[in-house]
């Protein structure tokens, strides 16, 4: 963080009146002052995870705040939304708020009213790259060079994010070559890309 431009005095430090997006606290104290903010208003943080938070009133749970870093997915009723969301969003600004469909944190979200769906087709089909490992050629048992490997390892993290979140029909696949990641062979390699090729032809 750097003063002004014409107002930095050498050997003095600027101390902010509040925080602001990019310097390394941020995200910390935003998700202190959200909490603050949602426990006045007698919202309750999950013990298993924090950053979760439910409100209840007359006995019934009444709304669900889930938070992950500057991203936000919430639903509730009527009630909740009037007693903690609208006053939530005169008190502070977002850049952007999303209903009914949307994309949040690489899924595509759909509410048509009685129901939530997700899918990650738009991963699949615009992120998720094709293994760019020549395996046909090479004897399956040996084990890939570190510049392969590397490309390897980036592939299981990506097919990772969809079978933990949408696709558990790769799971097992997926586990398998996570175990190997640092050692894998070129019949990993083709394993991989056969995984790669099914979740891209069948999209959910």
């Amino acid at each position: 963080m750097r003063p002004p431009q014409g107002r930095g005095n050498p050997g003095k430090i600027w101390r902010l009146k509040k925080f602001v997006y990019g310097v390394d606290e941020s995200g910390r104290q935003w998700f202190l002052t959200i909490s603050e903010y949602l426990i006045s208003k007698k919202c309750t943080k999950l013990d298993i995870d924090q950053a979760v938070f439910i409100f209840f009133e007359d006995g019934r749970l009444q709304g669900i705040i889930s938070i992950h870093v500057d991203d936000m997915q919430l639903c509730g009723t009527d009630r909740f939304h009037n007693k903690v969301i609208k006053p939530m969003y005169k008190r502070f600004k977002f850049s952007s708020i999303e209903v009914g469909s949307f994309k949040c944190l690489g899924w595509q979200l759909h509410h048509d009213g009685k129901y939530i769906v997700i899918d990650q087709n738009d991963f699949l089909k615009n992120k998720l790259e094709d293994l760019n490992i020549d395996w046909q050629s090479k004897n399956l048992s040996q084990v890939m060079n570190e510049e392969e490997i590397t490309i390897f390892r980036k592939a299981v993290g990506q097919v990772r994010w969809l079978v933990d979140n949408s696709r558990p029909d790769g799971s097992f696949d997926e586990l398998e070559c996570s175990i190997v990641a640092n050692k894998a062979t070129y019949a990993h390699a083709r394993q991989m890309a056969k995984l790669i090729e099914r979740l891209k032809a069948s999209p959910m």
